[in-house]
């Protein structure tokens, strides 16, 4: 909601360390997780994590929300924190930071499991094979 962004933007005031960008796609979002060291995923809801898929394509260390959807995309290439524990994303992001070539490792795994199991070409055969299946 606004009314909690604009706290937030309260509470970052004079930390040159928080940035907020707003919405960003194309090449913009690519130079972003390209360039950024660790991605934070703290979503409470989602149906198909594609942000997070996108982040793992990159290979970067990912720190994510255990809610099933993002579990089931990234279960062992990423480190999940309890959904709205704040302490204990506070933890992970410690052991991130104390860990990173373990975290880079996890990256590298990432970035495989989605060229495994969501390539755009397996994902239009698993469709086809849906609709093959209704009409036979």
């Amino acid at each position: 909601s606004s009314v909690y962004v604009k706290n937030l933007k309260e509470s970052a005031k004079g930390n040159d360390n928080i940035n907020f960008l707003g919405y960003q796609y194309g090449r913009v979002l690519q130079e972003l997780f390209a360039n950024c060291s660790l991605f934070v995923f703290p979503s409470k809801v989602e149906g198909m994590p594609v942000v997070l898929l996108e982040a793992m394509s990159f290979a970067k260390p990912i720190i994510f929300s255990d809610i099933p959807a993002n579990i089931e995309v990234a279960d062992g290439v990423a480190i999940p924190f309890r959904c709205g524990d704040i302490d204990d994303l506070s933890q992970k992001l410690r052991y991130a930071l104390e860990n990173l070539s373990l975290c880079y490792e996890l990256g590298e795994k990432a970035r495989e499991r989605v060229k495994k199991e969501y390539h755009w070409d397996k994902i239009v055969h698993a469709t086809e094979e849906v609709y093959h299946s209704l009409f036979r």
